[in-house]
């Protein structure tokens, strides 16, 4: 799943729920593509 924000902020509220909920692995992007963080 993908889901695109304005904020930093708000992707990590939103992605921490969906990466819970279905028991997957959150990577966050900046701005240049290039992976950022990754949280299982």
């Amino acid at each position: 799943m993908t889901v695109k924000t304005n904020t930093k902020v708000d992707a990590l509220k939103i992605g921490k729920k969906i990466a819970k909920n279905q028991q997957s692995e959150l990577t966050i992007l900046g701005k240049d593509g290039k992976i950022q963080n990754k949280n299982s």
